[in-house]
């Protein structure tokens, strides 16, 4: 097979095995091969497939394995296939990929991480009004907040910072 992938067929969702590896495909990957919900194993390896990995491709609920190496792909890994929970193999070495490789695949067990020759990236924390908990309404719980405060305002070790502070008084004396 050579030429492009055809984007028609993202069209085939009851698809479980797409392996169109190891023959002269040329061009980006379409976008649409994230439609196919019922995909386990997508293996694109071996080919001259160029541009970015599509992040479409983290829709891809049910994918266990992923095989892009040997193309020409490049930029960054995008961190949409972070939601691929049962992916057990990814495989992107032998390309132009840049950037970081996702936190969201550090778990992944089989996979060329180490070829790739990049970092994992940095977790973002979470802000301190992402870390408190809230009722059923959705309000923060005031003691907590309090209790943060207090924290901070009188040394007691944590990761509570004066602009933390500062946001949580903004957001009840000003609503945001």
């Amino acid at each position: 097979m050579n030429g492009p992938i055809p984007p028609e067929l993202g069209y085939l969702t009851n698809l479980v095995t797409m392996d169109l590896g190891d023959n002269q495909l040329t061009g980006p990957i379409p976008e649409e091969l994230g439609n196919l919900a019922n995909l386990e194993h997508l293996s694109l390896g071996f080919n001259q497939l160029t541009g970015p990995i599509p992040p479409e491709l983290g829709n891809l609920a049910n994918l266990e394995i992923l095989h892009l190496s040997e193309n020409q792909l490049t930029g960054p890994i995008p961190p949409e296939l972070g939601n691929l929970a049962k992916l057990t193999g990814l495989y992107l070495s032998v390309n132009q990929l840049t950037g970081c490789v996702p936190a969201g695949l550090r778990d992944v067990p089989n996979n060329d991480f180490t070829l790739l020759g990049l970092d994992f990236c940095e977790e973002e924390e979470p802000t301190l009004l992402e870390r408190f908990d809230t009722d059923q309404n959705g309000e923060i719980d005031k003691d907590e907040v309090l209790g943060a405060i207090r924290d901070y305002l009188f040394g007691v070790e944590g990761d509570v910072t004066k602009d933390d502070v500062l946001a949580v008084i903004r957001l009840y004396l000003f609503g945001g």
